[in-house]
């Protein structure tokens, strides 16, 4: 069974995708560490605005720094032991593709 290109490029983007989710947890952990760092995530939780707002404009505005909020916790919160999981099934993905375009390659030529 040969992979198509689209196929192919999937798994490869699978497993920047990956390694990138790992990089920024391993940041945000590092960085949020300890009671300095949830001290300053309580800060953040408190600046960043939370509820509706009738005002379209200051509604937007919170909304904006809610999302960095929540995007922030949401990296130290994922769990890197998954994410190291997905990333080595996209990788042997990656080397099983290999191998059987090696093997097909081989079988054209005999």
């Amino acid at each position: 069974m040969q992979l198509s290109q689209d196929e192919k490029d999937h798994i490869r983007q699978n497993e920047k995708v990956y390694q990138k989710m790992i990089e920024r947890s391993v940041l945000f952990e590092k960085l949020f560490h300890g009671a300095d760092g949830e001290n300053a995530l309580k800060e953040l939780d408190s600046a960043c605005g939370k509820g509706f707002d009738p005002d379209p404009y200051v509604h937007a505005y919170n909304a904006g720094k809610r999302f960095l909020y929540d995007f922030i916790r949401n990296c130290i919160n994922n769990d890197v032991s998954k994410a190291k999981e997905m990333l080595e099934q996209a990788q042997l993905e990656q080397t099983q593709l290999e191998q059987t375009q090696l093997e097909q390659t081989q079988g054209e030529k005999k």
